[in-house]
């Protein structure tokens, strides 16, 4: 649970640790009324959704995994306000056709981050960690044309991190990838 700290949108983020729980997350308020429900994504598939809430209430994120199954995950909440998150980089790419645009993030302070792929209404993006040893760490392909595409990481130790973004139907066109610092509380 958390109590809103201002009216500011917040972010909430769940994702997947292994890449490949097909996770639900609810979003309800102090006396347990559904507000949202996204369930978006297919296994692997990070869920996302944005919410502007009362300053002062409680609210209350259920995760749950689509099939019952147990899922080992992480949850951020990200308050997209004047202050918060901090934006360290912002690259402008192309996506060639059938082809993966491979981005590499050096987290040298070990620091929380979320990372944010969007493009134009005319991409379907997916977002893609891979992992150490070359699978699929995260993956995201909730949105639908046009709907940035979103990861958080929780690193564990200073590391580079590389990701692979694509357009689902092998699709070219300009992609804007955006880095934020996140400071939990």
């Amino acid at each position: 649970s958390f109590v809103a700290s201002g009216e500011e949108t917040v972010l909430a983020v769940v994702s997947a640790e292994d890449g490949r729980a097909d996770l639900v997350l609810d979003l309800r308020d102090a006396d347990g009324l559904l507000l949202d429900s996204i369930d978006w994504g297919l296994d692997g598939d990070s869920e996302f959704l944005e919410f502007n809430p009362v300053a002062g209430q409680e609210y209350f994120l259920y995760v749950s995994e689509y099939s019952g199954e147990r899922a080992v995950y992480n949850v951020a909440l990200v308050e997209l306000g004047a202050a918060s998150p901090q934006l360290l980089e912002t690259v402008s790419a192309e996506l060639s056709l059938n082809d993966d645009y491979a981005y590499s993030w050096n987290n040298v302070v070990d620091e929380p981050f979320l990372i944010i792929v969007s493009g134009p209404v005319e991409l379907d993006l997916v977002l893609e960690q891979i992992s150490a040893g070359g699978g699929n760490a995260q993956y995201s392909d909730s949105g639908v044309g046009g709907e940035p595409e979103l990861i958080v990481v929780l690193p564990v130790e200073n590391q580079d991190y590389q990701f692979a973004i694509s357009e689902y139907g092998g699709q070219p066109g300009p992609i804007t990838i955006q880095v934020y610092g996140l400071q939990f509380r």
